[in-house]
């Protein structure tokens, strides 16, 4: 079965804008720094996952 590179691009963006929101309440919100590295990691996760389905 073939991925749909649609979803891939989408899971791309998404990944990057949810690392773009974590840098905005990194900057934002100071208890949030805690929790940085997790949120950024995530965020290149999905988009790492988007990455695979535009290879596939």
């Amino acid at each position: 079965m073939e991925a749909n590179p649609f979803i891939g691009a989408f899971l791309v963006a998404l990944g990057l804008v949810d690392a773009l929101i974590g840098v905005v309440l990194r900057a934002r919100v100071p208890a949030f720094a805690r929790v940085y590295p997790l949120w950024i990691a995530s965020s290149l996760v999905l988009a790492g996952v988007g990455v695979w389905f535009l290879v596939t």
